[in-house]
This record gives structure tokens, C-alpha cells and sequence, in this order.
């Protein structure tokens, strides 16, 4: 059964607990870094119509990592976050907020790059010691790579927060931050153009 199947079967079983109740029933979902692989299930179940069949219509936020999506579900104006590190979920639980874990979407970091400028002196990982590189927020997956990442090349990184992939393009782009973040197929159009290299990718990092 592949990744994607999996977790879109995952959230269907749970749809389908929430549905049991009446029909038409309006699920708020949180959900980290729009266009990420493994954060697009909701979205197309709901496109395709998946949960309509079981009479659940999903209200998808999309927020800037981590720490906006536990906020979101803490403060319970949202019922089920998405796509959080497991830093940041398990830190907030130990500090006692409400929220527990009901299932897992993220399973791998292939999907993921790191990018800079296509003029950017910085040539692989190796060449990136003292610099700083992007992450969605303090406790998030990225956060975690980058971290990953900076250990496996034996190098030190200043892990910066630049929210989802379009403000972190953006920053990159402008000289903000040295070293971006994204996952396929966000962003790959800049890199068919030129105007960023990858210069590291997810799968870098040993399992």
C-alpha cells in the first residue's frame, strides 16, 4: 500500500468516526506547508470527493508550520492538526496542552531539498558552516533536518524560521537566509529556471 494511500486511508477512518454522528458534519482541519506531498491528503480527499460520500465536508487552514497548526488546535478553534514535527507535538504535550496524537503522516524526508541562489558561494553542505538556513518553525520537521542535516556534514547551521515554502523562497531569494527549504514538486520550477540550486536533499540524511 503506498504512503499516500496509507495516510489518506487514515484519515478516512477517522472522518468516518466523526461523520457517525449526523450527516454533513464540518470537520476544521490545521495543516502546515501547502503543496508538501505528504500534507496534500486532505485536500485530495476532499477534491475527489472522499469524505462527501461520508457525509463530512473538511474546513482546511493552512498555516506556516508547527507552531501555528498546535496553536490552532490548542486554542480549539481547529479540530485536527496536520503535519506537525514530532518535537513540537510531544514538547507541547509534556508542557501539559490538550492535544494527543491520533495518527502519523510524515514518513520519510526523500521529498525534501535544501536550495540557494543560483550565485550563492555555497556549492554543497560543506561549504555552508556558520550559515543560516531556513525552517518553518522552532520544533517542526525542518527543524529537525536542518539539525539532521548540520550533524551528518559535520558543519554548524543557524536554523532560521521562515514560515511555509513560498515566504521561504521569497527570503532566500532576497539574501535573508542563506540556504532554503522546500519539498517536491514546490519550487522545482525554480530550479528548471536557474534561479536556485539544490545543494542537499532529505535523503542526505542516513535513516
Amino acid at each position: 500500500m503506498s504512503i499516500m494511500r496509507r495516510a489518506l486511508l487514515a484519515l478516512l477512518l477517522f472522518a468516518l468516526s466523526c461523520a457517525a454522528a449526523g450527516a454533513q458534519e464540518t470537520l476544521k482541519i490545521a495543516i502546515g506547508q501547502r503543496g508538501g506531498w505528504e500534507q496534500c491528503v486532505s485536500e485530495v480527499g476532499q477534491n475527489n470527493g472522499f469524505f462527501k460520500k461520508q457525509g463530512l465536508v473538511l474546513e482546511i487552514l493552512y498555516t506556516q508550520g508547527s507552531a501555528e497548526t498546535l496553536q490552532s488546535v490548542i486554542s480549539d478553534s481547529i479540530d485536527v492538526g496536520i503535519g506537525l514535527g514530532t518535537h513540537a507535538m510531544l514538547g507541547a504535550f509534556l508542557k501539559g496542552a490538550p492535544v494527543r496524537a491520533i495518527g502519523g503522516s510524515f514518513t520519510s524526508a526523500d521529498e525534501q531539498f535544501y536550495y540557494v541562489v543560483a550565485d550563492s558561494p555555497i556549492r554543497t553542505m560543506q561549504d555552508a558552516d556558520g550559515k543560516t538556513i531556513a525552517i518553518s518553525t522552532n520544533g517542526s520537521a525542518p527543524n529537525m533536518f536542518a539539525l539532521a542535516l548540520a550533524k551528518h556534514f559535520d558543519v554548524t547551521l543557524r536554523p532560521q524560521p521562515t514560515g511555509a515554502y513560498a515566504a521561504t523562497l521569497t527570503q532566500t531569494l532576497t539574501g535573508q537566509v542563506d540556504i532554503g527549504f522546500s519539498a517536491a514538486p514546490f519550487n522545482l520550477n525554480y530550479v528548471d529556471e536557474g534561479r536556485i540550486r539544490i545543494i542537499a536533499r532529505g535523503s542526505d540524511v542516513p535513516e
